[in-house]
């Protein structure tokens, strides 16, 4: 903290000390902790598009943002139908067996660069401003967690596949 004298209008001979605390030049310190592009990659990885887009849910409801919390999951969770149904009810040839093991790493890749385009700054200024990442173990738990909650049905009602 600074001192500063300043005389009172009128007055030249009396002096009135102040305490002038120095101006915020940036907004407190978030208390919350944000998920970095990490957790989301692993949640997809194990957990598929949906499990990376909770991850990005969370995030928007830590920053306040609901409605895009809901837009997160709704299309991913519409983009996991979507090729559910394109995988079960469109008979697709199988593909050369050079790209097979590329198929899982797509959908994770994308996602990635989702979350950074979408989330991107918004976690650079979390960190700036002094805010800390969540671990991305809790994306490995979000996506082993989603894994098990589509495998359960998927075995249900497909078991003779």
């Amino acid at each position: 903290m600074s001192l500063m004298i300043s005389a009172v209008k009128g007055n030249p001979m009396s002096a009135n000390l102040q305490q002038q605390q120095p101006a915020e030049t940036s907004p407190s310190r978030p208390s919350n902790k944000l998920f970095g592009h990490w957790a989301v990659l692993w949640a997809t990885l194990i957990g598929s598009p949906l499990a990376g887009g909770i991850v990005m849910a969370i995030n928007y409801v830590r920053l306040g943002q609901r409605r895009a919390a809901f837009h997160a999951i709704f299309w991913t969770a519409m983009f996991l139908v979507a090729v559910g149904v394109a995988i079960t009810a469109l008979k697709l040839p199988q593909p050369p067996d050079a790209i097979v093991p590329l198929l899982p790493v797509l959908p994770v890749i994308v996602m990635d660069c989702v979350a950074r385009g979408l989330q991107g700054e918004a976690v650079a200024e979390h960190i700036r401003r002094g805010g800390t990442l969540a671990s991305a173990w809790w994306g490995v738990a979000i996506g082993i967690a989603v894994m098990i909650c589509i495998t359960i049905p998927v075995a249900v009602l497909l078991p003779g596949r």
